[in-house]
C-alpha cells in the first residue's frame, strides 16, 4: 500500500488486518491448533508477532513467534506473553508510527482504540523509505519536540503555518517568564538584602530544568510503551531524592566561598535539593497528564514542563530565603 506523503493522516487509514490474535486464556497447544486454521487474510503475511486479547478484545500483550514455538505446550498464553507493549491509538498520526518504528526497530505495531480494543496493525513494509529518513533525523527531531515543534511539520509547512505551530508553545515560556519576573518583584526586598540569594538563581533554575527534562524523557517513553508499573514512579522518586541531595550539598559547599550569611548557604543547599525533587516530579507528571488528555506528550510536554518548573522553583527558593533570612 503506497504512502501519499502526508504524515498528518491517522494511522487508522493504514491498518492491515494481516495479524493473528490469540485469546489469553488458551494454552500454547490450543493456540497453535487455532493458528493452523488461519484465514486467507494472513496466508501471505510474514508473521513475527501474535497479539493476545482479553475477554473484551482489548490488547493484553504480545507473543513473539519464537516464544510461541519454544514454550511448553501446556503453558498458558497469558503467562508467557510480553506485557510491555508498544502500541498506537487509531487517531495518532502516521508521523508517530514512523517514529516508533525508528525507535524500537519493530516489524509491526498494533493499533488500538480509546478503550484499548485491538483494531489491527501497521507494518514496517509500508514505510521503509520514510523510516530510514526518520532514523537519520531522529536526534534533531527530539530537540525540536522538546521546544514544542515537530520536525516534519516544520519542514513541510509555510512560514505562517510554522508561526501558528510554534507560537502557542512559546507563549508557555513567555507566561512562565512573566510569572517569574512578578515573583522576583514580590521578593525584591529579600534579593536586595542578601545578594548571595540572587547570585544562585540561574544555577538553581538550570539544575531544576535539567532534571525535569530527564524525568520528562523517561515519562514520555513510558507513556509510549503504555507502562503503568508503580515501581517506575518509585524508582524515579528515589533517584530524584539522591540527585537533589547530592547537588544540594555540592552547591551549598561552593556557596560558602561567597561573602554572606552562613545560614544562606544552608538555605541554598536545601532549596536546590527540594526544587530538583519537585522538578523531577513535575517532569514525570506533565507528560502523563498530557497523554491522558489524548494529546501528543512528545510535542507539548517540553514548553509546559519548563514553564511549570521555573515558576515552582522561583517560588520555593525565594520563599525559603525570605523565611530564613528575613
Amino acid at each position: 500500500m503506497p504512502i501519499d506523503g502526508s504524515l498528518d493522516r491517522p494511522v487508522a487509514e493504514f491498518l492491515s488486518i494481516a495479524a493473528f490474535t490469540i485469546p489469553e486464556n488458551l494454552t500454547m497447544d490450543e493456540a497453535l491448533t487455532r493458528l493452523r486454521g488461519g484465514g486467507p487474510a494472513t496466508a501471505k503475511s510474514q508473521v513475527a508477532y501474535f497479539y493476545v486479547l482479553d475477554e473484551k478484545d482489548r490488547l493484553a500483550g504480545v507473543l513473539p513467534a519464537r516464544k510461541l514455538l519454544m514454550s511448553p505446550g501446556s503453558a498458558r498464553v497469558g503467562d508467557m506473553m510480553l506485557r510491555e507493549i508498544v502500541a498506537l491509538r487509531g487517531s495518532e498520526k502516521l508521523a508517530d508510527a514512523l517514529e516508533l518504528f525508528a525507535m524500537h526497530r519493530l516489524l509491526a505495531i498494533p493499533v488500538v482504540d480509546a478503550e484499548d480494543r485491538f483494531l489491527g496493525i501497521v507494518e514496517l513494509s509500508l514505510y521503509t523509505d520514510e523510516v530510514f529518513d526518520l532514523a537519520q533525523n531522529r536526534q534533531l527531531n527530539e530537540v525540536f519536540q522538546l521546544v514544542g515543534l515537530h520536525l516534519e511539520q516544520h519542514k513541510q509547512g509555510t512560514p505562517w503555518r510554522g508561526f501558528k505551530l510554534r507560537m502557542p508553545w512559546l507563549l508557555s515560556n513567555i507566561t512562565g517568564g512573566l510569572i517569574c519576573a512578578a515573583l522576583g518583584s514580590f521578593f525584591e526586598a529579600t534579593v536586595e538584602r542578601v545578594v548571595l540569594v540572587a547570585l544562585f538563581i540561574p544555577l538553581i533554575l538550570t539544575l531544576a530544568e535539567s532534571i525535569a527534562v530527564q524525568s520528562m524523557t523517561l515519562a514520555i517513553e513510558q507513556a509510549v510503551m503504555r507502562r503503568k508499573s508503580p515501581a517506575q514512579l518509585g524508582h524515579e522518586v528515589i533517584t530524584a531524592l539522591l540527585l537533589g541531595a547530592c547537588s544540594g550539598v555540592i552547591v551549598g559547599l561552593i556557596s560558602l566561598f561567597w561573602e554572606g550569611p552562613r545560614y544562606a548557604s544552608l538555605t541554598i543547599a536545601t532549596s536546590v535539593g527540594a526544587t530538583m525533587f519537585l522538578a523531577a516530579m513535575a517532569g514525570h507528571a506533565v507528560p502523563k497528564f498530557i497523554h491522558l488528555l489524548k494529546l501528543n506528550p512528545r510535542i507539548a510536554s517540553g514548553p509546559i514542563t519548563l514553564a511549570v518548573v521555573d515558576v515552582v522553583t522561583i517560588t520555593l527558593y525565594l520563599s525559603a530565603a525570605t523565611v530564613v533570612l528575613g
